[in-house]
């Protein structure tokens, strides 16, 4: 599925605004029934119809019905029309209250995917034209969320004078929250598009979207542009600017590609992906990882809050270099709680409130330190910074005081490393992550002053002194399953797959990097079979997890499972016993050994002496 270069800018600089449409809902399903939770256009005049007949207006019933069986979408607002009129307004907003007003419990989560992707593509500002309540339930900053009904004069004006500083969803055509100024029928399209400006309720409105469409890229996602009021605004301002803004891109199965360019809309270019479910939800993912970096280095890039107009070192920023998971995660819950339980409440240590993601590779420690980030970002108010402390920390601080706007980026760089460090020791209410920490000596000089009370969480292969580690082991059988299924896209059809997708999981030990190494491989195999892979795995476990198959790793990290299980010197310049203990077990294989045999093995005087390594080795 192919980007192109000028949508791939688009979304790096964060020049793209999603614009939702019905197929969004329409992919969100009942966790009962597996059908779609909402009505299309053509269910929705029919279960009006029904309606009809049940309150005994027949001839309006009769006419909806026979008006749908002309099969002709251009004239779905003029039966809706009709609808409305038979069932007068009280029924009409109770129909409608029935068929969008649905509680969360009812959807599958799982389902909603697509709904949660939108939130992930750079903008903070999310349109839409449907009413119901799907995009609050994917946002992952619910709480903080803001949303406007069509018209929000003094938001929509802050807008136009700055950007979007707060996630907000802007509720185009209006919600279920509020029936009666749902835009459903003709007339009620005339409150926000009528030609004539004296006939407009909506000028505000208006006015925000021609604004956006003319200053920013418009992604539509789940939108068909059968819309002819909105395609209209659309024509009317490449008319104006002569073809100069734009261009805009949609989202379209391969099969409408050439229904979609017979409406000749201007200045929009279809992007298209073979089917809906995953080719559109891996289509998607691509255009996430591209709009949560930025420049070309994507280490060094990261998801920073736009700056204020001031340059101050007091102002906050959130700076995580990788995307977030959420509901992805599988079987890391209670880790990330164990985290938010010892930075809030646990014992402090000599440098503060500190915990540590501590283990092998592969057990995916950066990306919950990245899960905590985004579960927790609002709970500090002074911010989230992301260091990466295998790297040149004191570059990366000036790159940071520039981008979240605490010194002017005019300023020499000896100025702006100063403010950076002063920023990361001084301040409390702050979260700071040092990632992939190797040697606790080399950020001593960046730990906070006695004064300060940040929250500190590293990730590390080894013990670091003054960070409490966190348990994390190991996913569980049946985690271990669902995270195989989750990668693999696909489940086994029978029960002898079953059984071989089970071995394969109990084969990997619960690791989540050799999962989803061999979940890619599964995904991009369709043809192969879960009994044909756990041969390959038994067979040649190097080529079964070959990282080649992992086209998207979300921290980017070292993706060859051989080179992330190393262990490092530091390790075993700790515990120099830790290099005995390893090569006895090598040679003596899968044989159980007591410590009693291992000590009179290595020539050690006791067990006594066997505890430190065997506890970093477990570990």
């Amino acid at each position: 599925m192919f980007i192109p270069d000028t949508l791939k800018q688009k979304l790096s600089g964060n020049r793209i605004i999603p614009f939702v449409g019905a197929g969004v809902s329409r992919a969100v399903l009942n966790k009962d029934t597996g059908k779609p939770l909402f009505p299309n256009w053509h269910e929705l005049l029919l279960h009006a119809a029904e309606r009809l007949a049940s309150e005994g207006k027949d001839k309006y019933a009769d006419a909806v019905k026979a008006l749908l069986e002309l099969n002709n979408p251009e004239e779905y607002l003029g039966i809706a029309e009709r609808a409305h009129k038979g069932l007068g307004p009280a029924v009409w907003y109770e129909f409608l209250k029935e068929e969008f007003d649905c509680p969360c419990e009812k959807a599958d989560k799982d389902s909603l995917k697509l709904a949660e992707v939108v939130w992930q593509l750079g903008s903070k500002l999310v349109i839409t034209t449907n009413y119901d309540h799907v995009l609050r339930w994917a946002c992952p900053w619910n709480g903080d969320l803001k949303e406007w009904d069509i018209a929000a004069p003094a938001e929509q004006a802050d807008a136009l004078r700055s950007e979007v500083r707060m996630p907000t969803l802007w509720h185009l055509h209006g919600h279920i929250d509020n029936k009666t100024e749902i835009i459903l029928t003709p007339s009620s399209y005339d409150r926000l598009y009528a030609s004539k400006s004296s006939a407009v309720k909506y000028s505000s409105a208006l006015e925000m979207l021609r604004h956006l469409l003319e200053t920013h890229t418009f992604l539509f996602i789940g939108f068909s542009l059968d819309d002819g009021c909105f395609a209209m605004q659309l024509k009317e301002i490449n008319r104006i600017f002569e073809g100069a803004t734009g261009p805009h891109y949609i989202l379209a199965k391969e099969a409408e590609v050439e229904r979609i360019k017979t409406l000749n809309v201007p200045e929009v270019e279809v992007i298209y992906f073979p089917d809906f479910g995953q080719p559109l939800l891996d289509l998607l993912a691509d255009m996430e990882a591209i709009a949560q970096t930025s420049g070309t280095d994507s280490k060094s890039s990261a998801n920073v809050s736009m700056p204020p107009s001031k340059y101050d070192p007091a102002n906050t920023v959130f700076y995580v270099p990788y995307r977030q998971k959420g509901d992805r995660v599988i079987g890391r819950e209670k880790a990330i709680q164990n985290v938010r339980t010892q930075l809030v409440s646990g014992k402090p240590t000599a440098i503060g409130q500190t915990a540590a993601f501590q283990g092998l590779g592969g057990l995916g420690k950066t990306q919950l330190a990245v899960e905590y980030a985004y579960s927790y970002r609002y709970e500090y108010p002074n911010g989230v910074i992301w260091l990466n402390a295998d790297q040149d920390i004191d570059a990366q601080l000036i790159d940071l005081a520039e981008k979240a706007g605490w010194i002017a980026p005019e300023s020499e760089h000896k100025y702006k490393l100063d403010v950076a460090r002063r920023r990361l020791c001084a301040y409390s209410d702050c979260l700071i992550i040092l990632d992939n920490l190797e040697d606790i000596k080399s950020i001593e000089s960046y730990l906070p002053e006695p004064q300060a009370n940040p929250h500190l969480l590293v990730t590390s292969r080894i013990e670091q002194p003054g960070f409490t580690p966190i348990s994390l082991d190991t996913l569980s059988p049946d985690d271990a399953l669902n995270l195989l299924f989750h990668e693999a896209g696909r489940k086994p059809d029978n029960e002898i797959e079953v059984s071989a997708a089970r071995d394969i999981a109990k084969y990997l030990d619960g690791l989540p990097l050799a999962l989803e190494l061999a979940g890619a491989y599964l995904h991009y195999r369709t043809t192969v079979k879960w009994s044909e892979y756990l041969r390959l795995l038994e067979h040649s476990p190097k080529l079964a997890l070959s990282k080649q198959y992992l086209k998207s790793s979300f921290t980017r990290h070292e993706e060859d499972l051989y080179t992330t299980l190393k262990i490092d010197g530091p390790l075993l310049q700790d515990e120099p016993r830790l290099q005995d203990i390893l090569d006895l077990l090598t040679w003596s294989g899968s044989a159980p050994m007591g410590p009693s045999l291992m000590c009179d093995l290595l020539g050690v005087s006791g067990p006594e002496e066997l505890t430190g390594p065997l506890g970093l080795g477990a570990q």
